[in-house]
């Protein structure tokens, strides 16, 4: 693991300015936590605030972007005005998410920030989760993925970090 987040931390670097789709969950909020620790202000946590983001959530993601000390931008964005949404399908989390990743490259657009990423890890690929697909499409980058860090690893590395901030909460955003 050590040595994965060596090699993170390294591709970071190389990315001179981030901005990370930040719900406030222990897997953004460790990309956000790396990224500020390697770029400083040259990262940017994002949360997309909508109809279905409970506002206990939104504050979380607030207090936890102010633990992590990172620019932090809230942007609202209307999921119930897509259509294929609003029908509420089994695919339904792949329009979300291509309406939230919209949303984050319009930021990025707007910060001069060519790299956008999230918080998929490699354990989010065992489960049914069309919104990655989505993600894929917007050339969203899924670097704790490409390392190889699983949900428990992101856990356990926040946990030993004495980051507890970052574990009260889960989500799938």
């Amino acid at each position: 693991m050590k040595t994965e987040l060596e090699k993170l931390k390294k591709e970071i670097r190389q990315k001179e300015k981030i901005l990370v789709c930040f719900s406030g969950g222990v897997d953004s909020a460790f990309l956000a936590k790396i990224a500020f620790d390697v770029l400083g202000k040259n990262a940017v946590a994002v949360t997309i605030d909508s109809e279905t983001f409970p506002r206990k959530e939104l504050k979380d993601a607030k207090n936890v972007a102010s633990k992590i000390d990172i620019k932090h931008k809230i942007v609202s964005c209307s999921m119930l005005n897509n259509k294929r949404f609003a029908e509420n399908t089994r695919n339904r989390c792949y329009y979300c998410k291509k309406e939230m990743m919209k949303t984050l490259k319009k930021i990025a657009d707007e910060e001069n920030i060519e790299c956008a990423a999230d918080g998929v890890t490699f354990s989010d690929y065992k489960e049914y989760r069309p919104g990655i697909k989505a993600s894929n499409e917007m050339k969203i980058w899924h670097p704790l993925s490409e390392f190889g860090f699983s949900k428990n690893e992101v856990r356990e590395l926040a946990k030993k970090w004495g980051c507890r901030y970052m574990i009260n909460r889960v989500t799938h955003v």
